[in-house]
């Protein structure tokens, strides 16, 4: 007889591509003593807070991981931040707009994503924590009810698609926190990777204190909403939004081991955006 576990488990999606993310922590959500000039309105030398180690699934989403991967070379995540967390389910990077923001500038090499439009890209569900994955599905008010896309942000950034980007050049991603499952994401959102290591990072950026408004507030501000007031989206995208800027602040690709070189894999860094330092 042969027992249970030693069983052959259910093979995963495979991994084609693994990156790197450093991630640093600001005093506060914007310098407010940054000088005239400033590159960034974020700190200039963040905390450090961990490491996340990605592995990209190729075979799944190619168009999703390519892009993906245009912006880690390109160094276009470098200095944007995760803008929103909601702990038990995700935390959000990769906003569009603009970089001086902590948002991402897309680079030449994001194409239009053919996967948007493929079925089967769609089929990996968001039953755990460290699964990374493309937002697409609209969500009018950005207040993390289990539905995430794109909105204005508060500090003059587009939202997912970018100007002069075709819908399909989405960059906005998220990362699951775990413990349980995300199921409101399941079909609308394309699960492209996952975190190999530094998923405890993922817990500790998701703990970051953030803007949450009393239960009264959010009540009327979701009338406001209903009634049509328009002043009500713009107040309810700060909310979810961390009190302190949880900062990208190096990323690159982590580069296979050589057949007979050391075990430990050698990494290389994407080079920051220009004006900002390393």
């Amino acid at each position: 007889a042969v027992w249970a576990a030693e069983l052959p488990q259910p093979a995963g999606p495979v991994v084609t591509d693994r990156v790197f993310f450093e991630v640093g922590l600001c005093p506060t959500a914007f310098n407010n003593a940054r000088t005239i000039g400033a590159t960034t309105a974020l700190c200039e030398d963040p905390t450090p807070l961990g490491r996340l180690e990605l592995g990209l699934f190729g075979g799944v989403a190619p168009d999703t991981v390519a892009n993906f991967l245009a912006l880690v070379d390109s160094g276009a995540l470098v200095y944007t931040t995760f803008y929103k967390t909601f702990p038990g389910e995700y935390i959000l990077g990769g906003k569009q707009g603009s970089h001086r923001y902590g948002m991402v500038r897309v680079p030449p090499g994001v194409r239009k994503n053919r996967d948007v439009v493929r079925a089967e890209a769609f089929r990996l569900r968001h039953d755990r924590g460290g699964l990374l994955t493309l937002l697409l599905a609209p969500n009018e008010d950005d207040s993390g009810n289990g539905s995430v896309g794109a909105g204005e942000d508060a500090e003059g950034g587009g939202g997912t698609g970018g100007e002069g980007l075709p819908r399909g050049a989405e960059t906005e991603f998220a990362i699951t926190t775990g413990p349980g499952p995300v199921p409101a994401l399941d079909g609308t959102n394309i699960v492209f990777g996952r975190v190999e290591e530094g998923i405890q990072t993922v817990q500790e950026i998701a703990e970051v204190p953030r803007y949450d408004p009393a239960a009264n507030i959010r009540g009327f501000n979701l009338l406001a909403s209903a009634l049509g007031d328009s002043r009500s989206k713009k107040a309810q995208s700060s909310w979810g939004k961390p009190l302190k800027a949880v900062v990208i602040t190096g990323c690159g690709r982590i580069l296979p081991e050589p057949a007979e070189g050391p075990e430990t894999l050698s990494s290389e860094a994407a080079p920051p955006p220009s004006g900002l330092a390393s």
